[in-house]
């Protein structure tokens, strides 16, 4: 999965900010270096993860993995 910016933004605004017991957010693959706004999209990541914390999981992609 790749993701962007303004596809992160819309993933919020329909499903709403992480909250502990109610909205917990698993992200996948590849988003740190896709589009112009890699660097906000990985900035807004890690401020989820720390504002609320056990909420946001990220795993990186595994480059050359095949899969």
């Amino acid at each position: 999965m790749t993701l962007r910016y303004c596809e992160l933004m819309t993933i919020l605004s329909l499903c709403g900010l992480p909250r502990s017991g109610s909205n917990m957010f698993l992200f996948n693959g590849d988003f740190v270096d896709r589009g112009t706004r890699s660097v906000e999209t990985m900035l807004a990541l890690a401020a989820m993860a720390v504002a609320e914390p056990g909420t946001v999981f990220l795993t990186p992609e595994r480059r050359g993995s095949g899969v």
